[in-house]
């Protein structure tokens, strides 16, 4: 998480720990990481929960391999 919000793991741990409080920047560039990975933040500040993601099949590149969900044939 640290390295998606640019800033260093010793910084997250200190915000944790409550040794640190995080400056307004910091904050939102935690924010925005955590956004990003899906949790979403209630408006009235009341806690978070993770977004459902869709089921999805990834795109592979030409000629790239992926995960067989059934190898009965």
């Amino acid at each position: 998480m640290a390295s998606k919000a640019g800033i260093s793991e010793g910084t997250v741990r200190d915000f944790e720990s409550g040794k640190r409080i995080p400056n307004p920047g910091k904050l939102s560039a935690v924010r925005y990481a955590l956004e990003a990975a899906g949790v979403q933040f209630y408006v009235d500040g009341s806690g978070v929960r993770l977004q459902r993601q869709a089921a999805t099949q990834p795109s592979l590149a030409e000629g790239e391999a992926g995960i067989i969900a059934n190898s009965e044939m």
